[in-house]
């Protein structure tokens, strides 16, 4: 998730386990809230040279890397009991209360991350499976709604107060300026935010913020799994020869009846992807892709789509490979071996510039993103290169890899 919900989610953790009133209440906020963004200074990598860090390759390796298992919570939680500490005035005797909350914090920002089609490998070194949530976009503007109201509530000063205002007006005018979807996003976030607040206007406390989180995750894991029904039924009526791996979900921003869908499927020697959307409420073969971003370029050209479209389901097109090459291709190129630590749904592109490897799950522009690299040789092996399992199910590992 974004940082400021990971914020939003430490203010509130902090709040509920240690209530206004208490002594400690300031330095629990504070350390929940510091806590909760602390498995985020993974983005380091960026700032170290060459093999180890300073570009895509290496991010894409290991951000939500080791500061994201469960066993470094422990680790990270001192700098949170500090900051708490310092904010707080406290002695050295709130040092226990403190480490509860910022371990809470911790494991917190683990399990939000948990929740969307980027994942996370909480219990490496003993498991190095990937776990994804499919259920949220990585920045959901209906949880920033929901839980804005309780941070201004609680604000200590106008001045934070006038931010949290602030900061709910960016998914608000995101919405109504498009960007976002259609006029029923808009209108709908809006009575959401309407709703948060008089609810928490008239209730207080924390039980308003944590049931108005609780209802948008539940809307959306409920919209994420119609999505993946829906589309996992079609594929196996259209294409029966075909051994679906996966169907990669992210829900619309805002909106839990959209979502983007990625289908990653085995026909015979072929690595098969198609990417489509999906609209629970307009169930009709013809409806417009409803996902805001469905219609980026990208640098993947896909071909028309080879299956017919059942209903709720626009395809935008598909991609295949046959896994023989990539498998060759990832022999060959240390760099596309190591993306495959972390490429769900990898593919090969070949533009004007050279032969390009990527995830089509973060290809939105085109050209090199920050989830494509470019092969043939071009740049350092990677070192070192975490221990992540290879998140295509090991179809794509190559030999004795």
């Amino acid at each position: 998730m974004d940082n400021v919900t990971h914020t939003l989610f430490g203010a509130l953790l902090g709040a509920t386990l240690v209530p206004p009133g208490s002594r400690l209440h300031r330095g629990a906020v504070v350390a929940a809230m510091v806590g909760s963004n602390l498995p985020d200074a993974d983005l380091v990598v960026y700032l170290l040279p060459p093999p180890a860090g300073g570009d895509s390759l290496a991010y894409l390796l290991h951000h939500r890397g080791w500061t994201h298992v469960l066993l470094a919570a422990p680790v990270l939680a001192p700098v949170a009991v500090w900051a708490g500490i310092r904010a707080g005035g406290l002695g050295r005797g709130a040092w226990p209360a403190l480490a509860g909350v910022a371990l809470a914090a911790g494991l917190l920002h683990v399990g939000a991350d948990a929740l969307n089609d980027y994942g996370v490998h909480p219990f490496s070194p003993f498991d190095h499976r990937w776990i994804y949530g499919d259920t949220l976009f990585i920045a959901e503007p209906a949880i920033w709604l929901a839980l804005l109201p309780f941070a201004a509530a609680a604000a200590p000063s106008r001045a934070a107060r006038v931010l949290c205002l602030a900061l709910a007006a960016i998914p608000l005018g995101l919405a109504w300026g498009g960007v976002l979807g259609t006029l029923p996003t808009a209108l709908g976030l809006t009575a959401w935010a309407v709703l948060a607040l008089f609810a928490q206007s008239r209730l207080g406390g924390v039980l308003p913020a944590w049931a108005g989180l609780l209802a948008v995750v539940l809307a959306f894991a409920a919209g994420a799994r119609a999505a993946r029904t829906l589309v996992s039924e079609a594929l196996a009526r259209a294409a029966p020869g075909e051994r679906i791996a996966q169907v990669v979900v992210s829900p619309a921003p805002g909106n839990p009846a959209c979502a983007r869908v990625i289908a990653a499927s085995v026909d015979g020697a072929d690595w098969r992807l198609r990417l489509g959307t999906v609209d629970l409420l307009r169930r009709r073969g013809d409806a417009p892709a409803c996902h805001p971003f469905a219609h980026r370029p990208r640098t993947l050209a896909l071909e028309p789509p080879s299956t017919p479209v059942p209903e709720g389901v626009v395809w935008l097109g598909e991609y295949s490979v046959p896994l023989a090459e990539i498998r060759a291709a990832s022999a060959e190129d240390c760099r596309l071996a190591a993306l495959l630590r972390f490429a769900r749904v990898p593919f090969l592109a070949d533009p004007p510039e050279g032969r390009i490897a990527g995830d089509l799950r973060y290809d939105i522009e085109p050209g090199l993103g920050f989830a494509e690299i470019p092969l043939d040789g071009a740049g350092p092996c990677p070192s070192p290169v975490p221990p992540w399992e290879t998140p295509a199910l090991g179809l794509l590992a190559p030999a004795g890899r």
